[in-house]
């Protein structure tokens, strides 16, 4: 890593900054006055002090940040207090988006089997709304505040899209989300081949 990047980061920290590593860069690149940059590189190195270790994770306090070394990134994260999205644990993809009083997610399931249960979303809201893109409709989702994390009751389709607009703030005041009794791979799949079924028929008159 070039002197000036480590300086850079070493800033970033002092003045605030969460900073990751997966372990110390060894060494400066090129051949350029490397005995006078490997000084002051290792010079800099040694400035970095640790105050604690927590499991894999060394932690060291710079100015008003934080610096964490770790080769497990996600418990590196967790102790830096940022939560990853739990959702992507049923194979929903998402993109995230930051509001004054809340946040839009937008959900896709690129899985092969439908999603109906409750999500976890990194968010403590007072309220969630459910767009659906393609039909145009919207309503209050079910949702169940579980410590610090909304979860929210999601029916998705292999290949169907929805939009979370979560508030932190007022109670949104909306009629309620219309959740299907049934919601199940089995049923879409009989229908697909009832649909085909039907399409060969009327090709052989």
């Amino acid at each position: 890593m070039p002197v000036e990047t480590l300086k850079k980061i070493i800033l970033l920290a002092n003045a605030g900054a969460t900073i990751i590593f997966q372990s110390f860069p060894k060494d400066v690149p090129g051949h350029s006055d490397l005995n006078n940059k490997r000084n002051l590189f290792e010079s800099l190195l040694s400035g970095l002090k640790f105050i604690k270790q927590v499991g894999r994770t060394q932690e060291i306090k710079m100015g008003k940040g934080k610096i964490f070394v770790s080769n497990d990134i996600e418990s590196a994260l967790q102790n830096a207090g940022i939560n990853r999205e739990e959702l992507t644990d049923v194979g929903l993809k998402f993109i995230r988006r930051d509001l004054n009083d809340g946040k839009y997610y937008y959900l896709v399931n690129h899985t092969a089997k439908a999603i109906d249960g409750f999500i976890p979303l990194n968010i403590s809201a007072k309220s969630v709304a459910i767009l659906d893109p393609q039909s145009t409709d919207y309503g209050m989702a079910s949702i169940k505040n579980i410590n610090v994390k909304t979860n929210v009751r999601v029916q998705l389709q292999s290949g169907e899209s929805i939009i979370l607009r979560c508030f932190t703030g007022n109670v949104a005041l909306l009629p309620k989300w219309k959740y299907l009794e049934k919601y199940d791979n089995s049923q879409h799949s009989t229908f697909q081949q009832k649909r085909r079924v039907n399409i060969y028929l009327i090709l052989v008159k």
